[in-house]
């Protein structure tokens, strides 16, 4: 009997993980992805006058600490958690090519 109620336990406690593994995956993605909008605009428009750059500058600064302490735990604990690397690579990419973008639009456009 306790056997079952041991092996119910397990399986309650594996499939509450694969569901926030899944929730942990979906986040980061959604959160990563968020700003792949942001980018193909600019793109596409050619401008970046509407962006913040204190905004830019804070978001590129967080997600490399961010990123950067993701990684450092990673390796403290031999435990990765990869949806979270993803999230700030992705983000960190984005990040950076807006911040390029406002630098090349700023020095083409006056208005900038």
């Amino acid at each position: 009997m306790y056997e079952a109620v041991e092996a119910i336990n397990m399986l309650g406690e594996t499939l509450m993980g694969t569901l926030f593994e899944i929730l942990g995956w979906a986040g980061s993605l959604i959160l990563a992805l968020s700003a792949i909008p942001q980018c193909l605009k600019t793109y596409k428009t050619k401008s970046a006058k509407d962006l913040s750059w204190l905004f830019l500058q804070m978001w590129l600064i967080g997600v490399i600490c961010l990123f950067s302490y993701t990684i450092y735990t990673n390796i403290q604990t031999d435990v990765y958690q990869y949806p979270l690397l993803a999230n700030y690579t992705i983000s960190s990419l984005c990040a950076a090519f807006l911040v390029v973008a406002k630098l090349c639009c700023q020095s083409t456009d006056p208005d900038n």
